[in-house]
């Protein structure tokens, strides 16, 4: 199985473009109904996209689902047996587990420190569905990682910054989008006003130009 970048150095716009085909094929899953996830990752599997990058992903998502179902087809093991190991409190299960996937051993921290964040209830209350990076967990990861930080485990700390970077814009994109809508909604509460993008719209003597009541 592909490390998908952890362990390994790619340029940045490998980096890029598989990072981006990582972030929509988590779409898709999140999409994707719960019958139809092992069909998803066998054929992922076998073109090459089941990759440790994509895996942690789906986790720091919160797509426990997804993960679950990952480690199930790459290990060979029952997913029943896999769920009770991920949830085990203790967790040289889930070491023996990661190791019988044959994931790599540079991003095993990753890994931990997130089982360790979902048992935390870190996710509880994070925005964003099962498609996007969860800002918290990831950052509870990185704490988490950070006093093994070494040449080992350096692509897996520079993945988890990107992955940070990612979260906190999409995290600034909903908040914005609220906004929108908030605005959008008081706009056509008030007095009877409709706003209508930044278009003029006219109501007798009084107006709604560009954000602003003009008289």
């Amino acid at each position: 199985m592909s490390p998908g970048g952890i362990g390994c150095r790619t340029n940045t716009r490998q980096h890029a473009a598989k990072e981006a085909c990582e972030k929509a094929t988590i779409a898709l899953a999140a999409e994707t109904p719960y019958e139809e996830v092992g069909d998803l990752i066998s054929h992922l599997r076998e073109s090459g996209q089941l990759t440790a990058g994509m895996i942690l992903r789906a986790l720091l998502c919160g797509n426990v689902v997804l993960f679950e179902a990952a480690l199930a087809e790459l290990s060979g093991m029952p997913i029943e047996r896999v769920e009770s190991y991920v949830h085990d409190k203790n967790i040289s299960g889930f070491r023996a587990l990661y190791s019988k996937a044959g994931l790599p051993d540079a991003a095993y921290p990753g890994f931990r420190e997130a089982i360790a964040a979902l048992r935390e209830g870190v996710l509880l209350g994070e925005p964003g569905g099962a498609a996007r990076l969860k800002r918290r967990m990831i950052e509870r990861v990185l704490t988490g990682c950070a006093s093994e930080e070494s040449e080992e485990t350096e692509v897996l700390l520079s993945l988890l910054r990107r992955f940070a970077t990612e979260a906190a814009r999409e995290e600034a994109r909903m908040f914005c989008d609220d906004l929108v809508a908030d605005d959008s909604l008081i706009g056509r509460g008030q007095s009877g006003y409709r706003l209508i993008g930044h278009s003029q719209a006219n109501y007798g003597q009084i107006s709604y130009a560009g954000g602003r009541l003009v008289a």
